[in-house]
């Protein structure tokens, strides 16, 4: 009974070394705000015994790419449509070895209205043995989302509503106010100062 027992207990570990468990493709922060400029991370661990070599992910609609995090020994593929929108990026060329990760960065600005943006991802291992995290949240392979309207995360720059120009003269009043308080500080200052000399 005990070996019938230990040969099921291989098979059975076989069988998840053979498959990815959970959803391993992970796009960070998970939520931030509409129309905010925004850095991703996109993590993609290693968990079959051979290598990664190839990610590709497309990008949500509406999510607009400026740039990218360097990649050093991956290349990166840029696809475009018509409008020249970059609407799937693929690295390739590196490796990311067994119970190791690696990630890419972006940085774009968000849609400008709420809803859920969805990832799909594929993932692709030395062997040639394909995963596409492309499902729902509850499948086992779920593709990576992010909340557009959350909570947004520390260092996310919004972008400015009702004519545009209402955060940039704010930010010009606030100087010019601080600037006033520094410059009488000084005034004060050099009133005690002379009032000082002269009791002396």
């Amino acid at each position: 009974m005990p070996r019938y027992v230990g040969a099921l207990f291989g098979l059975l570990a076989a069988f998840f070394l053979a498959r990815p468990a959970g959803a391993h493709i992970l796009v960070t922060p998970s939520s931030s705000a509409p129309g905010a400029a925004q850095l991703y991370t996109i993590t993609v661990q290693g968990e079959r015994p051979v290598p990664t070599t190839r990610v590709r992910i497309q990008i949500p609609p509406g999510l607009v790419i400026a740039s990218f995090a360097p990649s050093p020994g991956w290349q990166r593929q840029i696809s475009l449509n018509s409008a020249g929108t970059v609407t799937a990026i693929t690295w390739s060329g590196g490796l990311i070895l067994p119970q190791e990760y690696a990630q890419f960065g972006i940085y774009a600005r968000n849609p400008p209205h709420v809803g859920t943006m969805a990832w799909p991802a594929f993932q692709t291992y030395q062997d040639g043995f394909p995963v596409a995290w492309t499902g729902s949240p509850t499948s086992l392979q779920p593709a990576p989302t992010t909340q557009i309207g959350g909570p947004s995360p520390p260092g996310v720059t919004v972008a400015g509503t009702g004519g545009g120009g209402g955060g940039i003269a704010a930010d010009l009043a606030l100087a010019a106010a601080l600037l006033a308080l520094g410059l009488s500080g000084i005034c004060l200052a050099l009133v005690i100062l002379v009032l000082r000399r002269r009791i002396l």
